[in-house]
């Protein structure tokens, strides 16, 4: 039965339905939780439970999906009124940083334009310069970009505002931060069987940090997990082959 080409076509249609099904249960509990980290009003923080990277991950299940679309643009109105409230509160460099956020989540959102440009009027170049790299950095850091990427890397744009701002005390603790971001994503990566992008985002990591002992512990625990992977897949491509092979022989 499992040769003929009529079962076949059933078997991938009922795999293809169990995969939209299981996709559409991760989306529902991340959303979930994106909606309870809202309505607390953890719009970019703290850094692992926040309603930024809850819907980045939500854009990754299925960026288009209506509820998706939905709640990315709630959490900009979201954000937006909060810049609002700080510019008419006098507080122009919170509102041109929630406003540069709200441009992040939703693009060319005209409210959010318009609030970035009217607190930019209010304060000085070099500041706005300054508050711009560090917003360009929590966006990178958000979107997993910690040291690749070259100068849109996380490394570099935390960089940038010690440059233009060399006592900033933000820039300073991110940046002292990453490498135990790095390990962490690298962690979460493992778990979830995805491990060649662990792999990749160790590598980058480590050409960062080469003396960091911490990430080269972590390298020698990746290489394990890879080695019994690829052992265990090993041993499901071969019990496949002599299903596939015992499906042909006649009975």
């Amino acid at each position: 039965l499992a040769a003929e080409p009529a079962w076949q076509q059933l078997e991938t249609a009922f795999d293809a339905a169990v995969a939209r099904a299981e996709q559409r249960a991760r989306l529902d509990a991340v959303l979930v939780r994106l909606d309870a980290q809202v309505r607390a009003g953890r719009y970019e923080a703290p850094a692992g439970d926040n309603a930024q990277e809850t819907l980045l991950e939500a854009q990754a299940i299925a960026r288009d999906d209506p509820s998706v679309v939905q709640r990315r643009d709630a959490l900009a109105r979201a954000i937006v009124a909060r810049a609002q409230r700080a510019l008419e509160g006098g507080r122009a460099e919170q509102a041109l940083t929630d406003a540069t956020l709200a441009l992040a989540i939703k693009p060319g959102d005209a409210v959010a334009d318009q609030l970035k440009r009217s607190a930019e009027g209010r304060i000085d170049s070099q500041r706005a310069r300054v508050i711009a790299a560090l917003s360009a950095a929590q966006q990178a850091l958000a979107e997993g970009r910690y040291v690749a990427g070259g100068e849109r890397s996380a490394k570099s744009l935390l960089e940038a505002v010690l440059a233009l701002d060399p006592a900033n005390a933000d820039a300073r603790d991110l940046l002292s931060q990453l490498p135990t971001r790095v390990a962490t994503a690298v962690r979460d990566r493992v778990a979830a069987g995805e491990l060649d992008a662990a792999q990749a985002q160790l590598k980058d990591a480590r050409a960062a940090y080469p003396q960091d002992a911490a990430l080269a512990a972590l390298e020698r625990e990746v290489v394990g997990a890879v080695t019994t992977a690829r052992a265990a897949a090993e041993r499901r491509a071969q019990l496949e082959r002599i299903t596939q092979q015992l499906a042909r022989r006649p009975f």
